[in-house]
């Protein structure tokens, strides 16, 4: 990965032993409350990218928001086709995920890649196929944010998408 903000882990060697968590049996399993997640629902997705910031990339029209299927809010910056033979031009998308979390973020198709943001510690995970890339970023344990690119050249959408993540990733709360 081309992108030094990110620490991205790396297969580890096997230790024996059972895994357990790094808690008393006493204590309950938390799970983030309602307040923790408030501060990512706060959060317009169109309002963490803003034009001057899309612009380093290219010409993009200006971004609009929905609601994708699985329940994520969106915002989408198509980018602008010089001629009408023009190929390439990427799609960004922002998508603001309230109840899935990192973990969730499964492959979706051709590798993924976990690790942390070298500043904040965040956890973070990289996913590609055929048609762009994704950025997860952890909010908390239970939220994400994902930043997608569309485009079909792998190494070029991987580069946008963690570029855009670097941007994005300090306006985000991290719970």
């Amino acid at each position: 990965m081309t992108v030094a903000a990110l620490v991205l882990s790396a297969c580890s060697q096997k230790q024996s032993g059972t895994a357990a968590p790094d808690v008393e049996e006493s204590e309950p399993l938390r799970t983030p409350s309602v307040q923790q997640r408030a501060g990512l629902r706060a959060v317009e997705p169109c309002s963490l990218l803003d034009p001057g910031e899309t612009a380093t990339f290219g010409e993009f029209e200006k971004g609009s928001e929905g609601v994708r299927s699985d329940g994520g809010r969106q915002c989408h910056w198509e980018g602008v086709r010089q001629s009408a033979q023009e190929d390439g031009v990427p799609s960004i998308y922002v998508v603001i995920e309230d109840d899935s979390s990192i973990e969730e973020l499964g492959n979706v198709g051709d590798g993924a890649r976990s690790g942390v943001m070298k500043d904040s510690g965040r956890a973070v995970k990289e996913t590609w196929n055929e048609t762009g890339c994704v950025v997860g970023l952890a909010v908390g344990n239970s939220s994400r944010v994902d930043v997608i690119v569309a485009d079909p050249d792998r190494e070029q959408s991987c580069a946008m998408a963690n570029k855009i993540a670097e941007l994005v990733e300090p306006k985000l709360p991290m719970r």
